[in-house]
């Protein structure tokens, strides 16, 4: 649980830097670095991925070990909604995280 609460701050963290770069370059950035952010050690028990286009960004917090009780995979965009999933990766239609 205490690894899924760290992912959960990481993609916070990562979406309020990304709305930051956004505001000054007109463009969301493509890496941890790009938008001024350590890119996650995965010894956290989550592997982060971000990937960029024309119309936005998505992060992907997804387990090392997946299939792990309690671990979930978690999902944000430039909406700023995380939302999580219990077995595949989760994404758009996902149910938020509380």
């Amino acid at each position: 649980m205490a690894h899924e609460t760290t992912a959960i701050l990481v993609l916070r963290n990562v979406t309020n830097a990304e709305v930051q770069y956004y505001a000054q370059h007109g463009h969301y950035g493509a890496t941890f670095a790009e938008v001024g952010s350590a890119e996650p050690d995965a010894s956290g028990g989550y592997v982060f991925k971000i990937e960029t286009s024309p119309a936005g960004y998505v992060i992907h917090a997804d387990p090392v070990e997946s299939g792990t009780p309690g671990s979930r995979h978690f999902y944000t965009d430039q909406a700023g909604v995380i939302r999580q999933s219990a077995g595949d990766p989760a994404n758009a239609s996902s149910p938020e995280v509380p």
